[in-house]
């Protein structure tokens, strides 16, 4: 919407600016002797832009997907733990290879889905295919930067991963360790003394791999035996007694 500011000038003439921020478009002002020539202007130019007959250039036609993770990697906002993550690196290189040229405005849902269809047909290192559930995450990672594009930096109308289904995943199922694979896994590991302590609080705790890898001393408490993991996958601090 349009904003009318007053000033007067050191000649003791008032003048009168309108500035326009709408959401696609960059920041646009102007300034007028009279405030209703002011409003005036303010009005044509809401109408031209919503009609998308401004002569300006939109943000969406100006940014590219490329800028959209460049500035994702850089915003202070971002969990850096998420980007420490292992998995998540090769969601953004394959999202900027396959799709990072294209301007954010010609972006279409058909267009992520194809991409989408490529990677589930694709081998991972390991000579398998990926499953629905990394397919998935492919899909919500670039919604998530997509969705910042509309929400808060005014580069999109709107998000084209937000309308795309996602695949069905299995529930997959629960195994809990006998006493005997327990000891048995623990005396595997007895050699090598950091595995085991690793894997002797992961038995403990349930915690993930990734924050067993980013757990420090001052994070565990021998004295009430307490362990608290700050770099979790929700960004979240989380405490468990160790048993």
């Amino acid at each position: 919407m349009a904003r009318i500011s007053a000033r007067v000038l050191k000649s003791g003439i008032p003048s009168f600016t309108a500035e326009i921020r709408l959401q696609g478009y960059p920041h646009t002002s102007k300034t007028f002797r009279t405030k209703t020539e002011a409003k005036k202007w303010a009005k044509l130019k809401e109408v031209q832009m919503l009609e998308g007959k401004y002569n300006g250039t939109p943000l969406s036609t100006q940014k590219r997907l490329k800028d959209a993770i460049k500035r994702f990697l850089e915003s202070p906002r971002t969990n850096k733990s998420w980007l420490k993550q292992k998995r998540n690196k090769p969601m953004l290189k394959f999202w900027q290879k396959e799709l990072g040229h294209h301007r954010l405005a010609d972006l279409r849902a058909a267009m992520i889905v194809e991409k989408r269809d490529k990677l589930s047909l694709g081998l991972t290192y390991r000579k398998k295919l990926r499953s629905p559930a990394t397919c998935n995450r492919y899909i919500s990672g670039l919604s998530v930067i997509l969705q910042l594009c509309v929400e808060e930096w005014g580069w999109l109308e709107q998000n084209p991963a937000r309308r795309i289904r996602r695949f069905p995943e299995s529930e997959g199922s629960t195994r809990i360790l006998t006493d005997e694979e327990r000891f048995k896994l623990l005396k595997a590991c007895h050699s090598t003394p950091d595995l085991y302590d690793i894997v002797l609080l992961a038995l403990n705790t349930g915690a993930r791999r990734s924050e067993l890898e980013g757990l420090r001393w001052g994070e565990v408490d021998l004295k009430e035996e307490m362990v608290t993991f700050r770099r979790t996958k929700n960004g979240k601090d989380r405490t468990i007694p160790l048993s």
